[in-house]
Formats: C-alpha cells, structure tokens, sequence
C-alpha cells in the first residue's frame, strides 16, 4: 500500500470530492427551482363529503385541550413519575411529556397507561422540573 500523498492530494480523492461537490450543486439547483410542493393526499370524494369532514375536524380543534402537569426533582430525589389523567367522561388521545431544562436529567417513560392515563417519569442529576401533558377531547 503506497502512503497517501497529502501535499497535492491523491487522484481518486480529488474526482470524489470534485463528484460530490457536483451533486451538491445538482441538488440545490433542484431544490431552487422546484419552487413550493403541496401534497393533497384527500381521495376524489365530492365537495359536500370535504365540507362536512372538514367541519369535525374543527369541531375536534375546539373540543380538544391539554393540561400540562409538573414535579420538582432535585439531586436527593433523583427520579419521580407523574400519573395525570382527563377528567370524567373524556378521551385521552395523546400524552406528552418532558424535563426542564432539557440537560438536567433524562425521561424514562412517556406512555399511555391501559388505565387511560399519561404516565411519565424521569430521572435528574440537577435540579429540574418534570412535566406530564394528557391531551384530552370532551365531548
């Protein structure tokens, strides 16, 4: 194996680099020109049927809402959970869960629970806030 030649640079690295630089500017000549893209994926269906599926959807928006939850952790503590539910009579369509500041620790689970709840844990090495977010639809 010849030793690599660093003062002029080897052959086959020069059309390597020279090749992808090609296709660097091949993609953003693409990408300039190709201008905004929309992407519809609603199947043919008649007007009336979009009107209508849009109308519960808004409905859906204004029925919907989320309760953010939090627990203090700090280093003697080192892990909790949290465990919020929705009200009476409500459906849980999600769970979202974080650690505040985001460096101060690690969350462990972020998970709908089978009892409908949002279950989530973590555990911190600083001083940080664990925070649970059910988002709920009431009807």
């Amino acid at each position: 194996m010849r030793p690599l030649d660093l003062t002029t640079g080897d052959a086959t690295m020069r059309r390597r680099s020279r090749s992808r630089v090609g296709i660097a500017l091949a993609a953003a000549v693409v990408l300039a020109t190709a201008g905004l893209a929309g992407a519809d994926h609603y199947p043919p269906v008649p007007g009336g049927v979009q009107k209508k599926d849009r109308k519960v959807l808004d409905a859906l928006r204004r029925l919907s809402y989320a309760d953010s939850y939090e627990k203090a952790l700090d280093p003697i503590e080192i892990c909790g959970c949290l465990e919020e539910t929705c009200y009476d009579n409500e459906l849980m369509i999600s769970c979202g869960g974080e650690m505040e500041p985001f460096y101060a620790g690690a969350l462990t689970a972020v998970r709908r629970t089978s009892r409908a709840t949002c279950l989530v844990c973590g555990c911190t090495f600083d001083y940080a806030t664990l925070r649970a977010t059910p988002v709920c639809a009431g009807f």
